[in-house]
Parts: C-alpha cells; structure tokens; sequence
C-alpha cells in the first residue's frame, strides 16, 4: 500500500457501526503523576507534554507500521491507539482478521513488546 499511515482507516469505523468483539489492551506509564509534578514546579509542562505525545506517536506508529507487515491481507485495518492521562489503551478487533484468536493474540503481543521497548527506550516505562 502507499497510503501513509496517517490515511489509515480505524477498524472500529469500517462499514456499519455497531460492537465488535476486540482484544483492548490497557497500558499504565509508570510515574507519570510524579513526573507532572516535578514539571509544573520547573514550568517545564509543556515541554514534557511535547515529549510525551512525540514517544507516543512514535511507538503506535512503529506499532502500526509493524503490523502492517505482519497482517498484509489487512493492511488497512490496524491497532486503534489513545493516549489520556497516564494511559495508553490499544484496541485490535476480533471479527475482521482471519486468524485464530489465540494465533493473533501472541502476534498482538510481539507487536506491543516492541511498542514498550521504543516508549522504554524514550525514558517511559509500562
């Protein structure tokens, strides 16, 4: 595909809404709360949000791209990632792979341990 992935299309969106059965992983940054603090009396807030949201475009991106390869019958389809407060929720839908849930889970796991190494490697640990 040449698409970039910024024109990727969310799973959840596809054809008619309605509820799809879905693995969601929910991904906690450890000291995060104190890390705000030490910001908001540095004044320094804004550079680390800059940071933070950078490493998280970073690694979901990685995270998409790397599915891309592993699901290339399914190229459009990928993870749907948020990032709110101090957690990152990942969801990857069930219905539209044709893999067995349990062969796509340990893919969805090789996939999010190389998300945590890239937000590891930028000093944010899950």
């Amino acid at each position: 595909m040449n698409k970039s992935i910024d024109h990727r299309i969310n799973p959840y969106l596809i054809g008619e809404r309605k509820l799809h059965y879905s693995f969601c992983l929910f991904l906690d940054l450890l000291g995060f709360t104190q890390e705000i603090i030490n910001n908001e009396h540095e004044e320094k807030s804004n550079e680390h949000f800059t940071k933070i949201y950078n490493s998280f475009s970073r690694a979901t991106n990685e995270l998409k791209f790397e599915s891309e390869e592993t699901y290339k019958d399914n190229a459009e389809i990928l993870y749907q990632c948020k990032l709110f407060t101090d957690n990152i929720v990942i969801g990857c839908p069930l219905d539209i792979f044709a893999l067995d849930h349990e062969d796509l889970f340990g893919l969805i796991i090789g996939d999010i341990i190389n998300c945590q190494l890239s937000l590891t490697l930028d000093g944010y640990f899950l």
